[in-house]
């Protein structure tokens, strides 16, 4: 387990160096969980947004 340097949230790993899973776990009501959400949408709209443009 990771913990933030800020120490307001906890990041937990699966599969050591081959991560199978990356979980952020945040007290309710923070801010920076909005910007988390965002950011992985972001992601995958950049990821099917590419997708289709390869096609």
């Amino acid at each position: 387990m990771k913990k933030s340097t800020l120490n307001i949230n906890r990041a937990f790993q699966k599969g050591g160096e081959e991560r199978t899973h990356h979980v952020h776990v945040f007290p309710e009501g923070r801010e920076r969980i909005a910007r988390h959400i965002a950011f992985k949408e972001y992601l995958i709209a950049i990821a099917r947004w590419q997708r289709h443009t390869a096609a």
